[in-house]
């Protein structure tokens, strides 16, 4: 079984790489440790982490390419891009643009609190 980026390979772009990593593994021990049966954890898991994941390898059109300039004209336009979206206006912007659509704002881990205890 496969976590993190060799599980879910997420694009550097999405930076969820780390996030799906330690998610999955506490959603699998979770699923494991609430199924008496291990087909019925790996299905919970798989259940539970399969529209996160999907979310999370989405990316808007064009920016596997805009993100891998192939010239010297593209690389000045990426790295002009990258500063603009660095200001604080602009990642204020941004912030208030995505709120609530982000692949981490729109999931909810399951709570396994209660698993091992009378």
């Amino acid at each position: 079984m496969l976590l993190g980026d060799a599980a879910y390979c997420p694009s550097p772009v999405t930076c969820m790489g780390t996030t799906l990593a330690v998610a999955g593994a506490y959603v699998l021990a979770g699923e494991i440790a609430k199924h008496t049966a291990l087909r019925d954890g790996l299905t919970g898991y798989e259940r539970i982490m399969r529209p996160w994941v999907n979310q999370a390898q989405k990316l808007p059109p064009g920016v596997p390419r805009v993100a891998n300039p192939t010239s010297r004209a593209g690389v000045a336009l990426l790295q002009a891009a990258v500063r603009v979206a660095g200001t604080p206006a602009v990642r204020r912007t941004a912030a208030r643009l995505s709120r609530g659509r982000t692949p981490t704002e729109t999931f909810a881990l399951p709570d396994y609190a209660r698993l091992g205890r009378p």
